[in-house]
């Protein structure tokens, strides 16, 4: 079984004000093809249930998990959510933002990638330690 290092990537999104949830901002995570192994989301105090973040994989919402049109909205919060479920199409991170003032969710990922050797069939794979 081939063993994965869990690698980590930040992405911040700042949402400007009134965005609404008919057109929020968005942004791409994408390393390649990887397993999700987690999030963690930082609200800074300031949103205060004006601002909302969402992720989606494939136009699926995944958090809220299979939530269309739901969005998580808090202040002053560190969330972790856990995962272990292969992506390969990046994750979209969407936000909205009706107050009157920019705010920005700040999100660490923790991925493993998916090497070639992981998928059947692959032949002649050199893998450099």
């Amino acid at each position: 079984m081939a063993s994965f290092v869990t690698r980590y990537g930040v992405l911040n999104l700042t949402i400007p004000n009134q965005t609404p949830t008919s057109a929020p901002v968005s942004a791409l995570f994408n390393p390649g093809d990887m397993i999700l192994k987690g999030i963690d989301l930082t609200i800074p105090s300031g949103p205060s249930g004006y601002a909302g973040i969402q992720w989606l994989v494939d136009g699926n919402t995944i958090i809220p998990f299979d939530q269309p049109g739901e969005w998580i909205i808090s202040d002053d919060a560190k969330i972790h959510f856990e995962f272990d479920d292969e992506v390969g199409s990046g994750i979209q991170v969407q936000g909205y933002n009706t107050d009157m003032w920019d705010h920005t969710f700040y999100m660490i990922f923790a991925y493993q990638l998916i090497s070639v050797a992981s998928f059947s069939g692959a032949t002649n794979v050199l893998s450099i330690a």
